[in-house]
């Protein structure tokens, strides 16, 4: 009976497989046929082929849900339009292996264990609330329920067919949804902390592209100085041979041309101070503009500041969180703890009363052995006394005992009718067995369930462990290249002061040396006005000297040529 009831639940979950696969090839099929490239398209249709393939893929359970995490993995990549690993090359021959758990995992959206699950939980606590008298049938549903939905999670559909058609019995495990929380719960981890991951890069790139905008902000700092700086040479070339113009205009001018040059060198002087002008309004200008964009980086640098404080706040959101995940891992453990006292504590009454059957079940030999006369009305007696008994017991085990009890109570009255003493001997000796067998089985069943409880317990723990590790590592990364750019853009900021100062300096000294060239310039024009003016009054001067020394010479002789002259005429008269 046991072996009918498992190969019947056993066939029933193949043909849900088998099912559930086809309705994969049946949403695999456009996309394979609108793919762009050809080669994919051929190695996808090799891939189908193998998991439509009995003989690679396997007839039990694990190879069937193997075959369709195949199928699920080769839909999801089908509808992104991207294929991956392991279906980027062609499949090898021989059986199929298995999933890693990261690939399991990526099938799984972001949402579907806070939309779904505390619906799933809530109404699982509403039907056990209001149950009053009928338990037996609302665990039947709750049963039904918890597998059907639990199936639907795992391979994500919305409606697959055989929630549509009439549903199916199935046994339900009591330990099946506290496995379903508990990886669900590590899901939920993962995806958080795969989103908290792409937030950090994304501020790393933040980071990544201020530091190129400030390095070509000092290129093009670097290049207006050079352009200012030549600007300067310019400048002062132009003033050194303007000047050389007015030393040779000076050296080759006279009295006439001092006028011109005079004219000339305010011009010149003006001209100057005009140029001289524009550049400090340029070099201001220039200073304006660092200052400003010395303001921008200062900004950036709060708001980079505000971005390193909402990453703090995620990471104490974070930490709360885990925190809370802990706390429900302890409160699954004490449940566990509770689960397994009251199987022990259900061992204990079922030996009891079973060891009680046995007495009574002796005790009724002995009284049939003695009363073989009076043997059908007391056998009849004894037997409904065994089966309601037997009836108390079952109803402390799971549903999945009560029909083949009712079988086993509708065999009794059968044989009854039929058998004399003999086989209803027989009978009971073969009802025994078949307790113990159960019994046996049962307690297999539940240790094994605790075992597959405890091992996700443990690998749930190693995660939150490793996760924790690695959360703590990338926040401490994150927080030494955040002091690592800060410190960066405190240099580039002082650079940015100094270089200001800097070429303030160099612009007060070039401004300076102009003036005292100009001023320079202009005395040495002076000097040589003066020198030459003097020369020239000098020379006037001697000349003036000379014709009045030629004047006075001429007067002379003319004097003694006039007294030569008088004595002679004086006689002649």
């Amino acid at each position: 009976m046991q072996q009918s009831h498992l190969s019947t639940t056993s066939g029933e979950d193949c043909f849900l497989l088998d099912t559930e696969f086809d309705h994969f090839l049946l949403d695999m099929k456009p996309y394979v046929l609108k793919h762009p490239n050809k080669s994919e398209r051929q190695r996808c249709a090799m891939w189908i082929k193998k998991l439509c393939d009995p003989a690679t893929c396997g007839s039990g359970l694990i190879g069937r849900k193997n075959r369709n995490m195949y199928a699920r993995l080769l839909l999801h990549m089908l509808k992104r339009g991207v294929l991956e690993g392991p279906f980027t090359n062609k499949p090898e021959p021989g059986g199929l292996k298995t999933l890693p758990t990261y690939m399991v995992m990526r099938l799984q959206p972001q949402l579907w264990a806070f939309d779904v699950l505390p619906t799933l939980f809530m109404a699982n606590s509403g039907r056990r609330l209001d149950s009053g008298g009928g338990e037996a049938l609302l665990g039947e549903e709750e049963g039904k329920d918890r597998s059907k939905v639990f199936f639907c999670l795992l391979f994500q559909i919305e409606n697959p067919r055989y929630l549509r058609e009439k549903p199916i019995p199935l046994s339900p495990v009591s330990c099946q949804s506290i496995l379903c929380g508990l990886f669900i719960y590590c899901y939920v981890d993962e995806s958080i902390l795969d989103r908290k991951n792409g937030e950090i890069e994304e501020v790393k790139s933040l980071y990544r592209a201020k530091q190129k905008e400030s390095d070509e902000m000092i290129r093009k700092l670097e290049k207006k100085v050079q352009s200012v700086l030549r600007e300067s040479q310019v400048i002062c070339q132009s003033k050194e041979k303007q000047i050389a113009e007015l030393r040779k205009l000076s050296d080759q001018s006279a009295d006439s041309l001092k006028n011109e040059w005079e004219k000339k060198v305010r011009g010149q002087v003006e001209g100057l101070e005009d140029c001289a002008a524009l550049s400090q309004r340029k070099t201001e200008q220039t200073v304006r503009e660092l200052e400003l964009r010395v303001k921008q980086q200062s900004v950036d640098v709060e708001k980079g500041n505000t971005l390193r404080q909402k990453v703090t706040q995620e990471k104490a959101q974070l930490e709360i969180h885990v925190a809370s995940l802990s706390a429900e891992l302890q409160e699954a453990n004490r449940r566990i703890v509770i689960l397994q006292k009251e199987k022990e504590q259900q061992s204990e009454q079922h030996q009891q009363t079973m060891q009680k059957l046995q007495a009574k079940h002796e005790t009724d030999m002995s009284h049939l052995h003695q009363e073989h006369d009076l043997s059908a009305a007391k056998a009849s007696e004894l037997i409904e006394d065994l089966e309601k008994a037997v009836s108390q017991v079952r109803q402390q085990l799971q549903d999945s005992e009560r029909r083949r009890q009712q079988q086993v109570r509708d065999q009794e009255i059968k044989f009854q009718q039929q058998k004399d003493e003999q086989e209803r001997t027989r009978l009971q000796q073969q009802h025994s067995a078949e307790k113990d067998s159960l019994v046996q089985e049962r307690q297999r069943e539940v240790s094994s369930l605790e075992r597959q409880a405890r091992a996700a317990l443990h690998q749930h723990q190693q995660h939150t462990q490793e996760w924790r590790k690695r959360d703590a590592q990338t926040i401490s990364d994150l927080e030494v290249q955040l002091s690592a750019l800060r410190e960066k853009l405190q240099q580039v900021l002082i650079q940015h002061r100094q270089q200001l100062a800097e070429m303030q300096l160099v612009q007060e000294e070039k401004e300076q040396r102009a003036i005292l060239d100009k001023e320079a310039s202009l005395d040495r024009l002076r000097s040589d006005m003066e020198r030459i003016r003097s020369d020239l009054e000098r020379s006037h001067q001697q000349e003036k000297d000379a014709a009045q020394e030629k004047v006075n010479t001429g007067e002379r002789w003319d004097m003694l040529s006039f007294q030569k002259d008088a004595p002679v005429s004086i006689p002649a008269s």
